[in-house]
């Protein structure tokens, strides 16, 4: 129970650090992070939602690999 409660906590702090990032460069997305199975919890993976530049889409999938450790293969990104 206490993982799972956890684990909650990195997700949301996780989504709201990524959402306060981007608006501060201008983006307008959704994020959701996908937690992994470690202990203690780690985020896994992100979906991306929202139309951004090239340029802005490759910053921010720099950011979440070097800052967060989500890896390029586990970003994914809709629309």
């Amino acid at each position: 129970m206490a993982k799972d409660c956890l684990s909650q906590i990195i997700k949301m702090e996780t989504e709201a650090y990524i959402l306060d990032k981007a608006r501060a460069e201008g983006l307008d997305i959704t994020v959701s992070i996908l937690m992994g199975e470690e202990d203690p919890p780690l985020p896994g993976g992100v979906t991306l939602r929202g139309n951004i530049s090239a340029e802005k889409k490759a910053w921010l999938s720099q950011m979440l690999s070097e800052e967060i450790g989500i890896p390029e293969e586990a970003q994914n990104w809709m629309g």
